[in-house]
């Protein structure tokens, strides 16, 4: 019996690396590799099946809504999307964790509450990409799944730029 619990105790510790691990955030260059090249919306969804399973910085106008985390290729884009059945726009999963525990919650909301300051600003967003995850409720074109970084962007056309102490929209 006491393997059985020293394999659930490994497991745990194993689950709490993953994380610490998704909290932070190291600039791939300093692990040595080079950052990903920031590719548009449109890019991302026709090239989709190229860029599985790869890191990606994709562009656009992030939407961090009720069942609507995305990230657009233009407000007209935003507004187009509103209430239709399918949207041009890649969805982001803030933490990536599908079965949450009390402390996997804590790290979305937070993840979540870092996106909120960039609703509705033109931002590169870094992370996982995945062809197969389609978002809420299939609506979206990929999805990127426990982002690794996002910032401000200015390659957006039409991106609102972010005031000093604005904390969105």
């Amino acid at each position: 019996m006491a393997v059985p619990a020293q394999a659930k105790e490994a497991e745990m510790a194993v689950k709490h690396l993953y994380l610490l691990l998704s909290m932070l955030f190291i600039p791939s260059e300093e692990v040595g590799g080079a950052e990903p090249e920031p590719v548009s919306v449109a890019y991302a969804a026709e090239n989709r099946n190229l860029l599985d399973n790869q890191t990606v910085a994709i562009y656009g106008i992030l939407v961090v809504e009720f069942e609507n985390i995305a990230v657009y290729p233009s407000r007209e884009a935003v507004e187009h999307a509103r209430n239709k059945a399918e949207r041009q726009a890649i969805w982001i999963d803030p933490a990536l964790l599908k079965n949450y525990t009390e402390e996997e919650y804590e790290i979305y909301k937070k993840k979540r509450a870092v996106l909120t300051k960039f609703h509705l600003t033109c931002v590169i967003i870094t992370g996982p990409f995945s062809a197969s995850g389609r978002g809420h409720m299939s609506l979206y074109d990929a999805e990127i799944g426990g982002y690794a970084d996002v910032k401000e962007s200015s390659l957006c056309d039409g991106g609102k730029k972010r005031e000093a102490g604005d904390v969105g929209s």
